[in-house]
């Protein structure tokens, strides 16, 4: 997954990946394991060299309880900017 920053125009481009698309499914698998995401998120141009990225993410991570040891799923969601 690479964005040409050159390329994005003056208002921004919006972007949206999911488990279904797979972009960056490969990227995250060790982290998330076979959990779905839903990553969307917003760039857009500050001056020629700065640009605001904003969004969220949603998804669950692989985690192993430290006290009875049993695999659990931790929900993430969060927002960035």
């Amino acid at each position: 997954m690479i964005i040409n920053l050159a390329e994005i125009p003056e208002e921004g481009r919006s972007y949206e990946y999911t488990t279904e698309s797979g972009e960056v499914t490969a990227a995250i698998a060790d982290l998330i394991g076979e959990n779905k995401y839903f990553i969307q998120f917003h760039l857009r141009p500050l001056n020629s060299k700065d640009f605001m990225l904003t969004g969220s993410l949603k998804t669950r991570t692989k985690e192993i309880c430290s006290y009875c040891g049993q695999g659990i799923q931790f929900p993430i969601q969060l927002k960035f900017n």
